[in-house]
């Protein structure tokens, strides 16, 4: 009986694993990642760095390496990557931009599950 139980507390975990759709504001607009429009399910913050595409190229390799880290797109300068929790599995967009004309590196958390 047991192992039913762990079977059924397994399976009905299962359903928790939220994605939801896409966001339509991923990418970079105007020379710069989309503004957060809540701050309850969004972060965003600048870092000024004396070489901002060699600071994202850096963190690429780290990102690959993070468990539950699904790299999206890689380009010189932009990464998109998605997150997911270990319990839920509920995912979240994390963007990273070189903004080489200002000397900032961007980045931006956002939740994209239900």
């Amino acid at each position: 009986m047991n192992i039913v139980l762990q079977v059924i507390l397994v399976f009905g975990l299962s359903f928790f694993q939220f994605v939801g759709p896409e966001p339509s504001d991923l990418g970079i607009h105007n020379a710069e990642l989309s503004p957060c429009e809540s701050p309850a399910h969004c972060a965003r913050a600048n870092w000024q760095v004396a070489e901002p595409v060699a600071a994202v190229q850096a963190l690429q390799p780290l990102l690959e390496l993070m468990p539950r880290t699904n790299l999206v797109v890689q380009t010189d300068g932009y990464l998109h990557a998605t997150v997911s929790s270990a319990l839920f599995g509920f995912v979240d967009d994390l963007e990273i931009y070189a903004d080489p004309i200002r000397g900032f590196v961007q980045a931006r958390k956002r939740k994209t599950s239900c």
